[in-house]
């Protein structure tokens, strides 16, 4: 059977904006989002019409999106049009920024260093010692899911589903109010015993992105705000993308009141890196460009963080610092092309967020929505996959035809030739004819 190499088989396309066989399929893209979301059926789960989303396709090398899509749905508290301006909560895809500030701040190599040299604190506790930076970025610290309680927020929405817990069973972190500190924070997850030893299996962890957001303000030394602001806000020129809740809420999607859907909840101190993050499909779409692009950091550490550091259970999934990867099919099966698309969920509430990379095009999407109830807007992103990979990928194929496929002649009178063509579906290109010095060389071959 065909094995390629990992990666893309042609040059990535570089007027997608431009193409018309590209933007059709965009345009048929549009189409079934839209009747997947009235319907509220897809072929990878169910939709909500009520629910708000907004959507953007984005390229590396095209600073407008290739795509702008938005659906109001009802119920959404704000009557300003939803927009790539609107302010979504991300939740867990904060954990993306969080590993870029460090990238940012500090490069690759810290991803060797121990917790415990940013964190003496955590030092002589549990196997804290044998925890790198690295580990906890790629869920692979071995450390528990969670460091906050959920318990008042449950308590809220099933009083008397939980029995009472006794004071020593209960996180001083919650979600939701404000006041956990490094030392609170500290204190109480070094005496949680490990779920595994370190490196031993990924193993999502919100609390292992509180300590990676504390090793972030420990390595800046500035508060994580300040870290985003610096760091990765000013130069990008992001407007909306803030890890505390806006002041004025006018360009907030969120439905009913701002309690219960989660807008205004308070994640902070030790909690920030893991969830604490707002912004906006247009924010989104830029920090998406300059990971495809390198243009905050060099291009080494860009394609070595665009890697996965483990496999999971599944055979379509693997872990990176933090990406969910999951691998999509393209072409005949025989072809054995695998796509990798590096992904970060999040929902929390009311909200949910889903942002993809897919490096081997330089290209990428995201999906942020608003509800009743939050989740990861797989179902559309499933849709957008459906759509984009065949027709990107044929992008790619015709753009290297124009560019390599013709017949090579040798010069200097010696009878030698190659053809080059692609065709639909084979990956990369076909040598059609290849003589040299008056061999037929495909005959010999």
């Amino acid at each position: 059977r065909f094995c390629p190499f990992a990666g893309p088989v042609f040059p990535t396309p570089k007027t997608l904006s431009t193409n018309e066989a590209f933007q059709s399929s965009l345009t048929k893209l549009t189409t079934s989002i839209k009747d997947a979301i009235s319907s509220g059926s897809s072929a990878h789960g169910p939709l909500n019409a009520n629910d708000t989303y907004s959507i953007q396709i984005f390229s590396a090398s095209d600073q407008g999106p290739l795509l702008d899509f938005h659906h109001r749905g009802v119920g959404v508290v704000n009557d300003r049009p939803i927009d790539g301006d609107s302010i979504y909560r991300i939740a867990s895809t904060t954990k993306i920024l969080t590993a870029y500030l460090l990238l940012l701040q500090a490069g690759d190599t810290i991803f060797n260093d121990p917790v415990t040299k940013y964190l003496p604190e955590l030092t002589g506790h549990g196997h804290w010692n044998d925890i790198t930076v690295g580990a906890l970025a790629g869920y692979a610290a071995g450390i528990v899911s969670d460091g906050n309680s959920s318990l008042h927020l449950r308590s809220c929405m099933f009083p008397d589903a939980f029995p009472p817990l006794d004071e020593d069973e209960i996180s001083p972190c919650a979600y939701g109010k404000s006041g956990c500190t490094r030392a609170i924070f500290l204190e109480h997850i070094k005496k949680r015993p490990s779920v595994f030893l370190p490196n031993t299996t990924p193993a999502y962890s919100n609390a292992g992105f509180a300590t990676l957001g504390l090793v972030l303000e420990s390595v800046t030394k500035m508060p994580y705000a300040e870290a985003l602001r610096s760091l990765l806000a000013d130069p990008l020129q992001l407007r909306a993308t803030t890890v505390v809740p806006p002041s004025n809420s006018s360009h907030g999607v969120f439905v009913g009141d701002e309690g219960i859907s989660g807008w205004n909840s308070i994640i902070d101190g030790a909690g920030t890196g893991m969830g604490a993050a707002f912004s906006s499909v247009n924010d989104l779409s830029a920090i998406g460009r300059a990971i495809l692009s390198s243009s905050l950091l060099n291009t080494n550490t860009t394609r070595a963080w665009l890697k996965p550091t483990t496999h999971t259970s599944s055979l379509i999934g693997a872990i990176g610092r933090p990406w969910e990867i999951f691998r999509a099919t393209l072409g005949p099966a025989e072809n054995n092309r695998v796509v990798d698309l590096y992904t970060k969920g999040g929902n929390y509430l009311g909200h949910g967020a889903n942002f993809v990379l897919i490096p081997d095009f330089d290209i990428g999407f995201v999906v942020v929505m608003a509800g009743r109830a939050g989740t990861v807007p797989f179902g559309i992103s499933g849709i957008i996959v459906d759509h984009l990979l065949p027709a990107i990928e044929e992008a790619a194929r015709l753009d290297a035809d124009e560019t390599y496929a013709g017949t090579y002649r040798a010069t200097n009178g010696v009878n030698s030739s190659l053809t080059l063509a692609t065709k639909r579906d084979v990956p990369g290109l076909v040598i059609e004819s290849w003589i040299s010095n008056g061999t037929d060389m495909l005959r010999v071959v």
